[in-house]
């Protein structure tokens, strides 16, 4: 019998940005999607609910969805994966926020807002990625839940 997926949205920062745990309910492995620039509030939830990061995804990196996962990766761990034709933007984290500053939005937002680590070089991923990541969450499975694609 395979266990099942689950997954949660939360709704954070100034700029209303969503976030998404995905995970596995046996393994408790997660998937982390665009933390924004609540951190803090994104590990407690990982924290309340056992759930372990293995995969820390950016849809994409501008830097409302990318502030914080780098105090998450340095607190709970999880590989870093973003799709390498927004690698650009992820090393001009502070000249967006300046730009999204000159248009209006709060100062400051992006202060101190450095990428996550890359281990092993920059983990990139592209379409079909995921289905051909062997990713399982199943009970027989002695394997991670998932795992980067080859």
């Amino acid at each position: 019998m395979k266990a099942g997926l689950e997954f949660d949205r939360l709704t954070l920062g100034p700029f209303e940005t969503n976030t998404y745990l995905l995970w596995c309910e046996e393994t408790k492995q997660t998937a982390v999607v665009d933390v924004g620039f609540e951190a803090g509030v994104v590990i407690g939830r990982l924290r309340r609910r056992g759930l372990s990061p293995s995969l820390l995804l950016n849809t994409h990196a501008h830097y409302d969805h990318v502030c914080g996962m780098r105090d998450l990766q340095r607190e709970l761990g999880g590989e870093y994966w973003l799709h390498p034709g927004d690698r650009v933007l992820l090393e001009h984290l502070a000249e967006q926020a300046a730009a999204d500053h000159n248009a209006g939005a709060p100062a400051g937002l992006a202060m101190g807002c450095r990428p996550p680590r890359r281990r092993r070089g920059f983990t990139t991923w592209r379409t079909g990625s995921a289905s051909r990541s062997g990713a399982r969450c199943s009970r027989s499975s002695t394997r991670p839940a998932t795992r980067p694609a080859a």
